[in-house]
């Protein structure tokens, strides 16, 4: 019997995100916790609270290494609040380089075919999303799923349905 899951346990994700600049005065910018984009409350979200940037990325690290068929950043209905392209990069181990996995556009929902052992996931912004007037937007994150590949505790392949 196959099973697919998001996979649960977050309390053990953590995020990290690019600091382009800080919050001193503690007022909630959401930038400071990127742990939001996965434990925040019902309808709140992370963001970057500013414009995209070139370069700019958003990392979340997995407690374990584990086979992901797939990892979808929720980006709720704020059109535009994801880059326009973007890198992805993981990590498959502790101590492991980075490896570029390709380039992207849209939504950010990666398929890894086959699935890849991941220990830590990051989206690097190439080309950040404008509006009708050339201003970059803003970059928000509702949810993270990541989906884990299983058959009775095994890997195994599976193509992702569009």
């Amino acid at each position: 019997m196959r099973r697919w899951w998001p996979w649960v346990g977050r309390e053990s994700w953590s995020g990290e995100c690019q600091r382009i600049h800080d919050d001193p005065q503690g007022d909630g910018h959401y930038e400071r916790d990127p742990n939001r984009a996965f434990t925040r409350p019902l309808g709140q979200r992370w963001c970057n609270q500013r414009a995209q940037v070139k370069g700019e990325w958003y990392r979340i690290h997995i407690s374990k290494p584990r086979m992901v068929s797939r990892v979808r950043f929720n980006h709720g209905a704020d059109n535009g609040a994801f880059p326009k392209r973007y890198v992805v990069r993981i990590q498959e181990r502790e101590g492991a380089s980075w490896v570029e996995i390709n380039e992207f556009s849209g939504p950010i929902d990666v398929p890894f075919a086959p699935p890849r052992k991941i220990l830590r996931f990051e989206v690097a912004i190439v080309e950040p999303y404008l509006d009708e007037k050339g201003v970059p937007y803003g970059w928000s994150i509702y949810d993270i799923e990541v989906t884990e590949v299983l058959l009775f505790g095994r890997m195994f392949h599976r193509v992702i349905p569009e």
